[in-house]
């Protein structure tokens, strides 16, 4: 049985079940169409688990659904965690085709599954689609989960120039309690004294993540674009939190909406909508097939 055949879609908020891929879709296109006619901006966040080819033939498909326009792509863009803000020139070069494949791999540094995001650069490059390289790189992070916030602000201080286009603006928000205590639930965190002080600068880690694409979808919207597809780690943005949690801190909060999709493994004898366990993971849920991982 084909990978399309092991998901099952589901109103986040409701739980009503869609009857198919395109039912559900619409749902999303829906949302995109009221937006622009609004005079809006829009992103839709696609939630993912790395491993999961579901989610992958989701993400191609969606784009294939919302990027592409009757009068050209202008104005709508994909935007991809897995590439690094300052690899953004690398990023055009292979877009445009002034460099082959093998040599954007080799300037990039892509992920390791990058042969899973393939299809959606070519698919982008194809329909003249601009795609965002929109996550810091994980040095960042890094520095800041040893640490601290202090210190990347001491870095950035020395060649501000450069950092403003490796980083969002400094110093960038803290993350909500709510996704604070997701976090330490996903972690199996139970922590206080020092051990918090650890928690916290790993909190800020990754909320640097989720800060950085914020920022890159607000320049992309000020640079033209008015619809972006946003594909990411689903912790980025179930719940409604991470990344649209930011936002706001770089446009106009009336003037964007956003829509999140989460796709979410599952054991195929558990696909049912479960209230207590799905219910607001997503304005879209989407639920795979967890043999299926990688």
């Amino acid at each position: 049985m084909s990978d399309s055949r092991q998901l099952r879609f589901y109103d986040g908020r409701t739980g009503s079940e869609f009857n198919d891929q395109e039912s559900a879709f619409n749902f999303v296109k829906a949302f995109a169409d009221k937006t622009h006619a609004d005079g809006k901006k829009s992103v839709v966040f696609v939630g993912e688990n790395h491993e999961d080819p579901g989610a992958h033939k989701i993400e191609l498909d969606l784009a294939k659904k919302l990027l592409c326009q009757e009068n050209g792509s202008t104005g709508r863009n994909l935007s991809l965690e897995f590439y690094e803000r300052d690899i953004q020139p690398v990023m055009d070069e292979y877009l445009s085709g002034s460099i082959d494949y093998q040599t954007f791999l080799h300037d990039s540094r892509p992920p390791a599954n990058h042969e899973d995001y393939k299809p959606l650069l070519e698919f982008c490059k194809g329909a003249g689609v601009p795609v965002v390289a929109s996550n810091c790189a994980r040095r960042y992070t890094r520095i800041v989960g040893r640490e601290g916030r202090d210190k990347l602000e001491q870095l950035y201080s020395t060649n501000p120039a450069f950092y403003e286009t490796a980083l969002p603006p400094l110093p960038y928000g803290k993350a909500s309690q709510k996704y604070c205590d997701k976090f330490k639930e996903i972690m199996g965190i139970v922590a206080s004294g020092k051990d918090e002080e650890r928690v916290m600068r790993m909190l800020d880690s990754q909320t640097l993540w989720d800060a950085s694409m914020a920022h890159s979808i607000a320049k992309s919207w000020e640079s033209g674009s008015d619809l972006t597809l946003q594909v990411c780690g689903y912790f980025h943005c179930q719940f409604f939190l991470g990344i649209g949690e930011h936002l706001s801190s770089y446009y106009d909060n009336d003037s964007y909406q956003t829509f999140t999709v989460v796709v979410y493994p599952e054991d195929p004898a558990e696909q049912d909508f479960k209230p207590g366990e799905h219910k607001d993971i997503a304005d879209l849920l989407i639920l795979s097939d967890i043999s299926k991982l990688l």
